[in-house]
């Protein structure tokens, strides 16, 4: 903070501070050379003036105020000298001139030195003016000639008359000659010998050249510099073209490896009642790629499987859990590959084959159906079957399963940075020790769908299961629900989910699907919040009921199981209205029992999909399952619910068991959400 206030005007008193702080300093201050002293050591001694200046003055001033005051007061010094002088060496005589000079002017002449006598002089070159303080005065000898004014055409000296030739022509002139005062009128104040002088345009043009040696030799060092940088860059030019060479040649073998299948490692062993859909392509009667059953006479494999071979080398087996032998052996009519598929970098790496005769479909032939939309969170497992290479480097021959994450869009980028399109390829996997390998391309990927859960059921009542509800969206039914209290229904957040509230409504005491019971409007549906459509952890939602149901014989609530403490083997009712063994959903309430499976087991199939914390494992008896439509119906086992229809593999009925969200976990979401 400063100590006193700022001003404008400076006072004599401020004046004669300022300049005794510059007389100080005169050696730097009023340095004319400057390759001797550089302008930042002339700012640094005015910041440190300012300072000195500010301690000992009443008012605050910056250091470029000092200075331009200090530049105005020098002027107003020399232009007092430059007066008098003028009036003293002036013509036309007249009396002496009265001083105006202050002790101000006389310590600036003391600064300024001879430079008092205008605003260039020899003495503004001399080098010694910036560390010498005191000014240097000449000795003159008897016959010396001072110059200090022009000489005119004569003058008068001892009633002797010179003119300046004589002068010139060294005429010799005697002290006697010499008045002994200065009371004679002459222009030729002192006299001396005329000494030899090298002018200041000399000494500047001795300067320049030196200066343009100097900027001659930095020149030539920058040009070195120039030249090898030059050179260094050259040779990192060329040793990056070479090093993207190289991971060109990388990239490529990597793709071959890649979509050429070196793809099952860290799989498990299944069956192909497990995934029926699984075929094996075989080249000249020997496996070669894997495929998938679209239609009984329709194949989807990969284009790389089948560019430039000859459609008559086709062979495809289906309904074999073995490589090479067994199951149904189809020869192929026709094969199309998809006409953007490109051979250098796999994109649209499609083939269909047409088969010579259609397959029999059956338990370990069956058809799989495409997902109508890709739009699956990161982190969600999907299944990879083949009879690739396995982790010992050798050929399966028997089916295995491997469980696979769909992995960010941006890892696939980086690591295949000339090989994936984010427009038609996806990127599953990432796992250290779990991969497909070779003789696996061509061969399906399946995300288990929601709720493709009843197969095998028996027709029921639904007084047996007055809990059981109907969700119904936009007026037709889309998944299964229990009551839990007269204005609270249970059932799936993947049923929910992103949906609009005002487009539910839910049908109760009905055994059938589209009709009677009572229906309700919902106002209000709350998903837990800890569920993931990527993992489909916590898949629960409660809705609640614009009006409380009226309970009777059909129309009744259940508890939530006090405990999950139930063996392997335990069998437990699943209800619903869901897709049946035809492919469409029931119109009347169905039932199906099927048994509690092991943690260990479920993990073959779901592997980290499957939390033990959050969900229970149930089915796995082939033609026995919970199907399409019945996602959030009620797992009940003697009158309690203890789980709610979650997810399972594709296609429903195989040998696969289905997942419910274990609802002992659950209970206290259950009963504090209203």
């Amino acid at each position: 903070m400063n100590k006193s206030k700022r001003a404008t005007n400076f006072s004599f008193k401020e004046e004669e501070i300022l300049l005794s702080l510059v007389n100080n300093r005169k050696s730097i201050l009023e340095c004319k050379k400057t390759d001797v002293l550089s302008s930042k050591e002339k700012d640094k001694a005015w910041h440190e003036l300012e300072k000195e200046y500010n301690a000992n003055s009443s008012t605050h001033r910056d250091a470029i105020t000092l200075r331009r005051k200090y530049e105005n007061m020098k002027k107003r010094s020399k232009k007092k000298y430059a007066d008098e002088k003028k009036y003293v060496t002036g013509t036309g005589g007249g009396g002496p001139l009265k001083s105006n000079f202050n002790e101000m002017d006389e310590t600036m002449k003391n600064i300024l030195g001879e430079r008092m006598t205008g605003m260039h002089s020899v003495y503004d070159d001399d080098a010694d003016n910036c560390f010498d303080s005191e000014v240097i005065i000449d000795n003159y000898g008897d016959n010396e000639v001072i110059e200090s004014s022009p000489i005119e055409e004569t003058a008068e000296i001892n009633d002797h008359t010179y003119n300046k030739n004589d002068i010139a022509d060294n005429t010799n002139i005697t002290t006697s000659d010499i008045p002994s005062t200065s009371t004679t009128h002459s222009t030729i104040s002192r006299i001396r010998k005329p000494k030899k002088k090298v002018s200041s345009q000399e000494k500047w043009f001795e300067v320049g050249t030196k200066k343009i040696e100097v900027l001659n030799l930095q020149l030539q060092h920058l040009e070195k510099e120039h030249q090898l940088k030059m050179d260094h860059l050259h040779i990192e030019h060329k040793l990056r073209v070479e090093v993207l060479e190289i991971e060109k040649k990388i990239k490529n073998e990597q793709l071959k490896n890649i979509f050429y299948g070196d793809r099952i490692i860290g799989g498990t062993a299944v069956n192909i009642e497990d995934f029926p859909y699984q075929v094996s392509i075989e080249i000249n009667a020997k496996h070669e790629c894997g495929g998938s059953i679209l239609s009984p006479r329709k194949i989807l494999t990969a284009g790389h499987c089948t560019f430039n071979e000859s459609v008559s080398a086709f062979q495809v087996r289906a309904g074999s859990t073995f490589s090479g032998r067994g199951g149904q052996l189809v020869s192929v009519q026709k094969k199309i590959e998809h006409p953007d598929f490109n051979p250098d970098n796999y994109f649209s790496d499609l083939s269909i084959l047409i088969l010579s005769e259609s397959l029999v479909l059956n338990n370990k032939v069956k058809t799989i159906t495409i997902a109508n939309t890709e739009d699956v969170p990161v982190g969600t497992a999907a299944n990879l079957t083949g009879w690739g290479l396995t982790e010992a480097n050798e050929f399966s021959d028997r089916l295995l399963l491997v469980n696979v994450p769909r992995a960010d869009d941006t890892i696939c980028v980086k690591e295949f940075t000339i090989g994936f399109n984010t427009t038609v390829q996806l990127c599953y996997g990432g796992v250290v020790g779990k991969d497909s390998c070779s003789k696996d391309s061509g061969g399906p990927l399946v995300i288990n769908a929601y709720g493709n859960r009843i197969i095998g059921g028996t027709e029921a009542n639904i007084e047996d299961f007055p809990y059981q509800v109907s969700v119904e969206y936009n007026n037709g039914h889309s998944c299964g629900g229990s009551i839990i209290t007269p204005t609270k229904i249970l059932t799936a957040a993947h049923c929910t989910l992103n949906q609009p509230v005002n487009r539910y409504r839910v049908r109760a005491g009905s055994t059938w699907r589209n009709q009677g019971g009572q229906v309700v409007n919902v106002i209000k549906k709350i998903e837990h919040p800890d569920y993931s459509s990527a993992t489909v952890s916590s898949d629960l939602s409660i809705l609640i009921l614009s009006e409380p149901l009226i309970l009777n014989d059909k129309v009744r609530t259940i508890n939530i199981a006090q405990t999950e403490d139930v063996p392997a083997g335990t069998m437990a009712n699943v209800t619903g209205w869901g897709k049946t063994e035809a492919g469409v959903m029931a119109d009347r309430l169905l039932l199906v029992s099927v048994p509690k499976v092991d943690t260990p087991t479920c993990k073959i199939y779901y592997g980290p999909m499957y939390n033990a914390t959050t969900m229970i494992c149930y089915g796995g008896v082939v033609g026995k399952d919970s199907c399409s439509n019945d996602s959030g119906g009620p797992l009940a086992i003697d009158g309690e619910q203890h789980g709610v229809v979650s997810f399972g593999a594709s296609p429903c009925g195989g040998k696969s068991p289905g997942i419910y969200v274990k609802l002992h976990y659950f209970r206290d979401f259950i009963a504090n959400t209203n």
